[in-house]
């Protein structure tokens, strides 16, 4: 099949092309076209916010796959135009691409952030309240995918906090440079901060088997991605620190929190044969032992 990925250089979608590309040609959609993540792969240059550039698109795709991000997701307001085109306005332009080039399968990265908070496991069936502007414009893309599951299959993935190698700037790398810094880790009430991390492997793994077992047809499927183990800062942190050998620091302060986002992926692996997940104590010792090499 031929397969084109937006997102091709981000943290995602590096391992995701390269895994795929192995099995299957691949057209890779990023900001940094020039890297070469692999050299049997067709680069577009084309960075998402600026919807006024068209780039030159295959004539014929089998796939979609939309793992692109914005750099600014977190800079509400101030970069509120580049968040809503990255996830919004270019998602549309590619849906429209994928119809007029007979695409079989669309498939979105999306977050478990359009979901409340909560205490609990949550499953696709939970009521859709995303709190920022960032989750609001994901939404808005899984609302616009939805509407093109007449014309080829659709499929969204809800991911839940992803990690692994080469990660910066996000949840699990802030912890491990904290424990490592000897700085303590911030833990607000009674109720801890809960997520189910899932790591980069396994999500590639979905998307693969999503590629190569649901192609065909119309329809949207949704799914949450996340890891089978519930946890949290605490919890990780001490999973870190006997990663690290390094006894990890906590600070409790009195502010309590609405939950946190823990998956229930129980759809996913009965729609799909899937390997078994990475455990978060193999996963995080992997992400340290990288940085070491």
């Amino acid at each position: 099949m031929k397969i084109m990925v937006t997102g091709a250089t981000g943290f995602i979608g590096r391992t995701f092309v390269k895994e795929i590309a192995r099995y299957h040609q691949v057209v890779g959609v990023g900001r940094d076209a020039t890297l070469p993540v692999d050299k049997t792969i067709e680069w577009i240059n084309w960075d998402l916010s600026e919807i006024t550039y068209k780039p030159l698109f295959p004539t014929n795709i089998d796939v979609v796959v939309a793992l692109a991000q914005s750099r600014e997701y977190r800079q509400f307001p101030e970069q509120a135009e580049k968040i809503f085109n990255v996830n919004v306005a270019s998602t549309l332009n590619l849906l429209e691409y994928a119809r007029k080039a007979g695409v079989r399968l669309f498939l979105l990265a999306s977050t478990a952030n359009v979901y409340r908070p909560s205490s609990e496991k949550i499953s696709e069936s939970w009521v859709v309240e995303p709190a920022t502007f960032y989750a609001r414009s994901k939404h808005m893309a899984e609302l616009l995918v939805q509407s093109y599951s007449e014309y080829f299959m659709c499929v969204i993935l809800r991911l839940f906090t992803v990690y692994g190698p080469g990660q910066q700037n996000m949840l699990l790398p802030s912890l491990i440079d904290r424990v490592r810094g000897n700085t303590p880790l911030q833990i607000q009430g009674k109720r801890e901060f809960g997520l189910s991390p899932i790591y980069i492997d396994d999500v590639v793994q979905v998307a693969k088997t999503i590629i190569e077992d649901r192609n065909e047809g119309v329809g949207c499927e949704t799914y949450n991605v996340g890891g089978d183990e519930a946890t949290n800062i605490r919890e990780l942190g001490n999973l870190i620190g006997d990663a690290l050998n390094t006894l990890p620091k906590f600070e409790f302060g009195n502010e309590d929190n609405p939950g946190g986002w823990i998956a229930n992926n129980s759809k996913l692996k009965s729609h799909l044969n899937l390997k078994p997940f990475t455990g978060l104590k193999d996963g995080i010792k992997k992400v340290i032992l990288n940085e070491q090499d």
